[in-house]
């Protein structure tokens, strides 16, 4: 990861009073794990944080810590002390225009996504389309800028590069994803609880 890129978005995010971040349209465990991972990070910073999202979220991930503070009201958006937006693993962006226009005012965005279809519509992008998941993107950023973290930042994290490999089973699976998935776990995350969850713990319907 680009040092300079990193310090930059270390300052935004230091320079930043109130940040809202937001999920993909579609909604999977690695755009809610991304997400809820740096609200942990973040509030554990001091900073003001609201989470949006734009579809409902899946009953599936109802076991992530703090999953209930992501809001789905307009109203979350038109707060004018927001100035610092953060996108993660929404690969095209075509929902946000729509999203940003409903706002007072237009705040700096920071993009994290590994899908290489990202046309780079953030102010500052980190896409890396070798990364396993948008987590673990996340992960090696919050490394990079010496970030503190939590068990609960973690277990979301974690659950982003867990289901983005299918439990590193999928193709995508890289040894830097394992690496990270160990070292998430040694920070707290629990591995059962995400497997459990997301590929054991399925409804007649779902598995229809």
């Amino acid at each position: 990861m680009n040092p300079i890129l990193v310090q930059i978005i270390l300052e935004s995010i230091q320079n930043a009073e109130h940040i809202l971040l937001m999920t993909d349209e579609r909604i999977d465990g690695d755009t809610m794990g991304s997400t809820l991972g740096l609200f942990h990070v973040l509030s554990n910073l001091g900073k003001r944080v609201d989470v949006f999202s734009p579809k409902p979220l899946p009953a599936t991930f109802a076991y992530l810590p703090a999953v209930n503070v992501i809001r789905r009201d307009d109203s979350v958006l038109q707060q004018s002390s927001i100035d610092l937006i953060i996108v993660c693993d929404c690969s095209d962006g075509a929902y946000l225009p729509a999203v940003l226009a409903k706002m007072p005012h237009k705040p700096a965005m920071i993009s994290f996504d590994h899908h290489a279809t990202n046309p780079n519509y953030g102010t500052l992008n980190v896409i890396e389309p070798t990364a396993a998941s948008t987590a673990d993107v996340v992960w090696r950023f919050i490394q990079a800028a010496r970030l503190p973290m939590s068990p609960n930042a973690a277990q979301c994290l974690l659950t982003g590069i867990v289901t983005d490999t299918q439990v590193f089973f999928s193709a995508n699976t890289t040894n830097a994803a394992m690496e990270a998935a160990a070292e998430l776990s040694a920070l707290g995350a629990d591995l059962p609880t995400i497997v459990r969850n997301n590929f054991v713990n399925k409804s007649p319907a779902s598995l229809k």
